[in-house]
């Protein structure tokens, strides 16, 4: 019996040690419930000047893409952030972050932090995707992204389509 909580102790530890790496940014959700916008700080250039500092510090541009990356591990609801697009999401203008983790996980931990339940979502082709619209230019979404060993998904806030 010793061996085995020596084994299991020691599992809690390293899963302990590897949630504390990981630095939950405090701006990321705001920008991908739709809490805040980059839209509503046209008004309040000292927010969005202070938000782009910090964004900055924390995370360099991809230079193939419009994509950032975290600096270090960072994370969204706990679940580690890839890429961000600070100005889109997919075809639409606004704030989005793709996160390591299923759909369905991903989806459960932003309904549940956010305390909004997505209620038009559709699969096609194989992937799902949920809209949830806030307001005025303002429409939380969450989308698949991959599947397989590191399953990918997109949350965020777009404010209208492009044209």
């Amino acid at each position: 019996m010793k061996p085995v909580y020596s084994v299991a102790a020691t599992a809690l530890l390293l899963a302990t040690l590897s949630v504390a790496h990981a630095d939950e940014d405090p701006g990321m959700l705001p920008m991908t419930s739709c809490q805040e916008s980059w839209l509503d700080w046209k008004q309040d250039p000292i927010k969005a000047d202070t938000f782009s500092r910090q964004f900055q510090s924390r995370f360099r541009r991809n230079e193939r893409e419009a994509s950032f990356s975290p600096i270090r591990e960072t994370t969204l609801l706990g679940h580690r952030i890839n890429r961000v697009y600070p100005q889109s999401v997919g075809m639409g203008l606004g704030y989005s972050v793709v996160v390591e983790a299923s759909f369905d996980i991903a989806r459960a931990s932003f309904e549940k932090q956010t305390g909004k339940r997505f209620k038009q979502c559709e699969a096609s082709e194989g992937m799902k995707s949920c809209e949830l619209e806030i307001g005025p230019k303002k429409t939380m979404v969450i989308m698949e992204g991959s599947r397989g060993a590191r399953p990918q998904t997109l949350l965020g806030c777009y404010y209208y389509y492009q044209q």
